[in-house]
Parts: C-alpha cells; sequence; structure tokens
C-alpha cells in the first residue's frame, strides 16, 4: 500500500476508521501521531482497503505528491 507526502510534507495514508470494520479513508498523520481525514468528495469513505487506496492513488497522482520512502 502506497503512502504518500502531500505539498505540506505530511504523510497521507488509508486508515480503517475509528470504530474499525469496513471503512477505510485517506488520513494524513499528524506530528502527534493522530489521523486526521482528508474530506474530499475524490476521497469518500470506502468498505475495502482496496477501494480507499486506488482513491488515493489516483488523488495523489493528480496532485503531483510523492511516495513516501518507506512505500517504496
Amino acid at each position: 500500500m502506497s503512502k504518500y507526502i502531500d505539498e505540506n510534507g505530511i504523510l497521507v495514508v488509508v486508515s480503517s476508521g475509528i470504530s474499525g470494520g469496513n471503512a477505510y479513508m485517506a488520513c494524513r498523520v499528524r506530528k502527534s501521531g493522530s489521523l486526521q481525514r482528508i474530506k474530499s468528495k475524490n476521497l469518500p469513505i470506502r468498505n475495502t482497503r482496496n477501494e480507499a487506496q486506488e482513491d488515493l492513488d489516483l488523488y495523489a497522482e493528480n496532485r503531483g505528491w510523492s511516495v513516501a520512502e518507506d512505500s517504496k
């Protein structure tokens, strides 16, 4: 699963929702380690990790984000 660095240098990953289960979303990882969901119509909450990752991959490519070093 690819992780990205956004235009502000913040790591972006796909994560399961707070309640776990079948909710996956793209999130920014804060310095504290907490996650903040990226709210965008192009990054909806998905039922599988793969669906959320596909959305994030396309979104990151369109925005010119780089792949995080630990994802290569």
